[in-house]
């Protein structure tokens, strides 16, 4: 009995204890645009740094409301891009709560080429710390949980100005790492490729006005021991002259798979024995 009592106070101390225990720390959400096919760097924007035009935690903005912002030979209106892992830091003096979801998005109302020539560019967006830490909203705890369900979809519209050229294109791609990290530079100074490629999509379009159609897709992911993961949303793009891409938006979003608590199996035990129990006294008595 001893022993037992010994056990269920060690225990509630430990679930004490992962209750107070603080969101692990990730890198800053960052926004990247390189030259394709130079890999010339022609945007680094980290969140709450210099060409981050809004000042929360986990958003990323370009420019000022209404004004287009030059990148590489393109024209970028409304381009803002979030990551809810970045809401709740203690650090920052946030409330730590208990997401239902992780969701890494990226969108802008328009990205135009006033060019005569089609420009290239590959665009990421990344943020380690993905997933819930603190479980999935549905009473399950901290770190019970390292299988998400993630949902990939994107949207947008390709218009060709009359005197341009059809035949703009854009590959969507989405990544996950269990390893939780962000990109590196190499020694050439360029960025790598991010790591846990989870979907690729390519579209091409073929009239003036065309609807970028890529269809929703789920799949499993297991974050490993930890719990959280990296992750990524990258984008080729080779927008033709006279061309733009409006409402564009690419989103990953992940949900934790529950797994039941201890005090759950253990109740869900005492309940089969004691089905099993009746079961056994009617038998008997029907002896």
């Amino acid at each position: 009995m001893k022993a037992f009592k010994f056990t269920l106070a060690a225990a509630v101390a430990a679930g004490i204890s992962l209750l107070g225990s603080p969101r692990d720390a990730h890198a800053a959400l960052r926004l990247t645009s390189v030259a394709s096919p130079s890999n010339t760097i022609l945007l680094d924007v980290v969140d709450n740094t210099v060409n981050d035009t809004n000042a929360n935690f986990g958003v990323i903005s370009l420019g000022a409301t209404g004004t287009e912002v030059p990148v590489g030979g393109l024209l970028v209106l409304g381009s803002t891009h979030i990551s809810n892992a970045n809401y709740a830091v203690p650090s920052q003096g946030l409330p730590l709560d208990d997401f239902t979801f992780s969701r890494l998005q990226s969108s802008s109302l328009s990205v135009r080429n006033p060019g005569t020539a089609t420009v290239s560019q590959i665009v990421t967006i990344e943020d380690s710390a993905q997933g819930t830490p603190n479980g999935n909203g549905t009473g399950f705890g901290p770190n019970t949980s390292p299988i998400y369900n993630i949902l990939t979809s994107a949207g947008g519209e390709f218009v060709t100005d009359p005197g341009g050229t059809v035949g703009s294109s854009i590959t969507v791609e989405y990544y996950a790492n269990a390893a939780n990290v962000q990109r590196t530079f190499d020694a050439a100074g360029a960025l790598a490729t991010p790591t846990g490629l989870l979907r690729s999509f390519t579209f091409t379009q073929t009239l003036a006005q065309e609807s970028l159609v890529i269809p929703t897709a789920n799949q499993l992911f297991d974050a490993g021991s930890d719990t959280q993961f990296g992750a990524a949303l990258r984008f080729t793009i080779n927008l033709t002259a006279g061309t733009r891409l409006n409402v564009r938006s690419e989103t990953l979003t992940a949900t934790a798979v529950g797994v039941p608590e201890p005090t759950t199996l253990i109740s869900a035990i005492f309940g089969l024995g004691f089905m099993g129990g009746a079961t056994w006294l009617r038998r008997r008595k029907s002896a």
